[in-house]
């Protein structure tokens, strides 16, 4: 990692100061591990505000739930949506276009506002205070909200589909197994054996798809803090993270056993704003580096292009 990227207490970037001579030499640390460490001093008296402002989407989440079951019980729908009775796939229609409707408006509300959070987390991974209003910044934008939810509805796709691609072969292979005849000797030995293969298989597409999809973590960052297009936000992200994936990946895979924890929910509200800091301020390392790549090649260009006229 180069020193020119180690962040410092309180944001920004700057030199690192150097070795002691008189200690002995250590290779420099990941820079995942560098950026956790930061993340986690940015984050020193901002726990609060962080962790209010993930309480608040919550809390919108759960209203809308709350008011999706309310109108379930007034309408009387109860009951499951997909049902398999004696063989046959029953599909409650109503309770499908009820939960539908629920869905969207999540998505809407959540767009936008989760925006606004991401907004306040990198602007704290800058070393500015953050405010709980700028999470409703977006809705003050049509075309930000609007952004938002296209990202959003971008990312699940391609989510989906790096998901259903990579873990093809592993399904199949579970496939095979079910299909298999037979249930003794050899024929139950393949089918173990084919279902051993098959979930290997889909453990190793998930993580060929998150590895794929990392590439684009830096989207909502850079909608958050620029005005750009949706595409552009993911054609930049693919380039500033070209090189890094792989520190990226082990970002990623660094928060696994916390995120397991939030299955406690308690912890959620730690870990949560945690691992959004930890993100923007990989983003923030990255974009930086990007923009001062591009600011030396265009001040570097016109000097190249003199000299070799002057040679001509």
């Amino acid at each position: 990692m180069n020193s020119e990227y180690t962040t410092q207490t309180g944001g920004g970037f700057s030199q690192d100061d150097g070795l002691d001579e008189e200690q002995p030499f250590e290779p420099a640390p990941r820079l995942f591990r560098t950026i956790r460490r930061n993340a986690r001093r940015s984050l020193t008296a901002r726990w609060g505000k962080t962790a209010a402002g993930f309480l608040f989407l919550c809390g919108i989440v759960a209203l809308c739930m709350l008011l999706r079951s309310l109108i379930l019980e007034a309408l009387g729908m109860g009951g499951k949506m997909i049902s398999l009775n004696a063989g046959v796939l029953t599909i409650s229609l109503p309770l499908a276009v009820v939960n539908l409707a629920a869905a969207l408006v999540v998505m809407l509300l959540i767009s936008p506002l989760g925006l606004g959070y991401l907004r306040m987390i990198y602007q704290m991974t800058a070393g500015e205070e953050p405010m709980l209003s700028v999470i409703f910044d977006p809705l003050r934008s049509v075309a930000l909200t609007l952004r938002s939810i296209w990202a959003a509805l971008l990312m699940m796709l391609m989510n989906i589909g790096a998901l259903s691609v990579c873990c093809m072969p592993g399904v199949m292979a579970m496939f095979a197994a079910r299909m298999l005849p037979g249930s003794t000797g050899n024929a139950a030995v393949c089918r173990i054996a084919l279902l051993l293969l098959g979930m290997v298989l889909i453990v190793i597409g998930v993580l060929l798809a998150i590895m794929w999809t990392a590439r684009f973590f830096a989207v909502g960052f850079l909608l958050a803090d620029e005005d750009m297009g949706v595409i552009e936000a993911f054609k930049i992200s693919l380039r500033i993270s070209r090189g890094f994936t792989g520190e990226i990946f082990m970002l990623m895979l660094s928060f696994i056993p916390a995120a397991i924890l939030c299955i406690l929910l308690i912890p959620a509200v730690f870990v949560v704003p945690y691992m959004t800091a930890s993100f923007g301020l990989m983003a923030r390392v990255l974009i930086d580096r990007d923009r001062k790549m591009r600011e030396d090649l265009s001040s570097s260009g016109p000097q190249s292009d003199g000299m070799a006229a002057a040679n001509g």
